[in-house]
């Protein structure tokens, strides 16, 4: 268990994974969209839409228990859980699900190494599409990029993808090439995590000299 302040990475859009629970056991799961929170008060959260998700009057009451799950795009990629409560629901200006803010958190990691966060940017191509990004973050294994214009019914999974890494002019200091592994979006945007080709190393060296950071740092 940690402390809440864990949950600074929450930013509204992300998706949550919420179980309610009733006090008789009866469980219900569904993906909400944050809509904001108040440190140490409250989360808000997008009421359940009945067209996807069914009536959920009787799971989601005042008093009931939620469990919550996110992923952390933090330097391990961690699934963040934790426990709060149903206050009463908000209907103006939307109908919105209120719960307590957790007093404490879980945080298992998912990657094996960490990853350098940076901020570079980068040309895509998927395919035959070339799409600007950004390089989020990077490991000799692995790296995640957001793209920067919208796609639409994206279906990255599985593909090879190039990864061609710029610097601050905007021209080109090499190329990474990978397999996407997974993709999210969120609030219209796609983030792609990729595993790495293994003749990407050298090129990561590199980075890591041009950035002024060795490998024994990350």
């Amino acid at each position: 268990m940690t402390q809440t302040d864990d949950l600074a990475f929450l930013r509204p859009g992300m998706m949550l994974h919420v179980e309610a629970v009733t006090p008789a056991g009866v469980r219900s799961k569904m993906k909400l969209p944050l809509i904001g929170y108040q440190a140490g008060d409250f989360l808000l959260l997008q009421y359940p839409d009945p067209s996807r998700w069914g009536d959920k009057y009787d799971v989601l009451r005042e008093g009931y228990e939620l469990i919550v799950r996110v992923l952390a795009e933090d330097e391990l990629g961690s699934v963040v859980a934790f426990k709060c409560q149903i206050l009463p629901t908000v209907t103006r200006p939307i109908k919105m699900l209120v719960a307590s803010y957790p007093k404490m958190v879980q945080q298992q990691p998912l990657r094996a190494e960490r990853r350098m966060a940076t901020k570079l940017l980068a040309k895509v191509r998927c395919g035959t599409q070339m799409m600007a990004g950004q390089l989020l973050d990077i490991s000799v294994h692995g790296c995640r990029v957001r793209l920067a214009d919208p796609v639409q019914n994206a279906a990255f999974k599985g593909q090879q993808m190039t990864i061609m890494v710029e610097n601050a002019n905007k021209s080109e200091l090499f190329k990474l090439l990978g397999v996407v592994c997974n993709q999210k979006e969120e609030s219209g945007l796609w983030s792609v995590g990729i595993k790495l080709d293994q003749t990407a190393s050298q090129n990561i060296e590199k980075l890591f000299e041009k950035m002024l950071v060795s490998l024994d740092e990350v």
